[in-house]
């Protein structure tokens, strides 16, 4: 197995190879593990429970897990509360010791797994079958060592949105958005009983704003807006406007960009990708880390079947597409996301209308999972002859998910 990335996809994928048995080589482009990210929380929603089966399964690390999160429309002082039985995952992302990468790639060294630091995928020969051909580049200071070639059964690509298989495969995307983020780590920004997210469309045009604390006290806040422009002085201004006696105690920044896009195929013969690589960042809201363990563990599942089965060019390779494209649908969650970018505030402050007549009616939000949006639809069906014309696509969007949800 060569796994390519040794962010939270691939040290999920090359933990669970390495765990059962198979020859494993990771590899990570930056000198240590964990510095592109950043120091910060991360979170994403644990739907159908299916994170909580990975997380103990492989004895992943987290923070926290929150069964409640507060959502705010600032301009109009509205919020509710939603409580689910099925809640987030908080995970520690970026250099230290105890960060979700570097105890997950720990795990993994811990059951045989070889990882090679500075070393990039220069070079792939690939005829579609088993036959693959790798060089790679490694590099110690500034100076670039000889190249090595090694011959995987199988590659679970897991570099990120700007995937350096992409380009030695020359795999075709469609980009539907780019996004960027901005945040601050410190201590203390809010109490660790919930998940808090922001909207304000005059501040935040097409984003929001979230505020995450684990039980340990490590606070972040972020800014995540779409479009090419830097956040950091709408985060600053935000900040100032509405909770400076809050946002105290920073210890460090960071940032970032993502481009959600989708592959043609998620498999190209005996290679895999999966989590950013892949395009599964989720478009609506931007969670990223419950895609990538998801569909690395799903991955990594096939590939020691494979291997073990000696089934590499049909079978069980060719499963992790029909599973990934099963489990992530996103066509809705696009036209969502579009939807949602041209909302206005008098446009949100509808939308808390709709939410809180969901709740007084008893709609079960737990069962709204992967945008199950009939029920949704029948919740706040006396709205939609009030909805704004930024919005009217919604209401054909819900009516379509009705009749042909099936294939959305």
């Amino acid at each position: 197995m060569l796994v390519v990335g040794a962010g939270p996809a691939g040290a999920v994928a090359a933990l669970y190879c390495s765990k059962n048995g198979l020859d494993t080589v990771l590899v990570e482009k930056n000198r240590e593990v964990g510095l592109h990210a950043g120091r910060r929380l991360d979170s994403s929603p644990d739907t159908n429970f299916e994170l909580s089966k990975i997380v103990k399964e492989l004895k992943l690390r987290t923070e926290h897990y929150v069964r409640t999160s507060k959502w705010f429309h600032l301009p109009s002082a509205r919020f509710f509360v939603l409580n689910s039985e099925a809640g987030e995952y908080y995970f520690k992302r970026g250099y230290d010791e105890n960060s979700f990468e570097r105890s997950t790639v720990a795990s993994a060294l811990d059951h045989g797994c070889k990882l090679l630091l500075n070393t990039e995928v220069k070079q792939v020969r690939h005829d579609d079958g088993k036959d693959c051909k790798v060089l790679l580049q490694l590099r110690r200071g500034g100076e670039t060592e000889k190249a090595q070639i090694i011959k995987p059964k199988v590659i679970i690509a897991a570099d990120g949105c700007h995937s350096s298989l992409h380009k030695h495969l020359n795999l075709k995307k469609r980009v539907y958005r780019v996004g960027r983020i901005f945040g601050v780590t410190g201590e203390g920004f809010s109490d660790d009983g919930s998940s808090e997210v922001y909207f304000d469309a005059n501040a935040i045009p097409g984003g929001y704003f979230y505020i995450l604390t684990a039980k340990s006290g490590l606070s972040t806040a972020a800014i995540v807006m779409p479009g090419e422009i830097d956040p950091k002085k709408r985060f600053y201004a935000f900040v100032s406007k509405n909770m400076h006696d809050r946002i105290r105690h920073v210890e460090n920044e960071f940032s970032g960009g993502a481009v959600i896009f989708k592959l043609n195929r998620l498999r190209r013969g005996n290679v895999l990708f999966v989590g950013d690589a892949a395009g599964l960042i989720d478009p609506l809201l931007g969670y990223g880390m419950a895609p990538a363990i998801i569909s690395s563990y799903l991955a990594a599942r096939c590939c020691v079947d494979a291997v073990r089965g000696d089934d590499l060019n049909i079978g069980s390779l060719k499963r992790y597409e029909k599973e990934a494209e099963v489990r992530f649908k996103r066509v809705l969650a696009y036209l969502l996301r579009g939807i949602f970018e041209a909302l206005d505030d008098e446009d949100l402050e509808l939308v808390f209308d709709m939410m809180e007549e969901m709740q007084r009616r008893g709609v079960d939000f737990d069962k709204l999972s992967n945008f199950d949006m009939k029920s949704m639809f029948k919740a706040f069906s006396a709205f939609c002859e009030k909805l704004p014309k930024s919005a009217q696509l919604l209401r054909i969007v819900l009516k379509l998910r009705m009749s042909y949800g099936r294939g959305m």
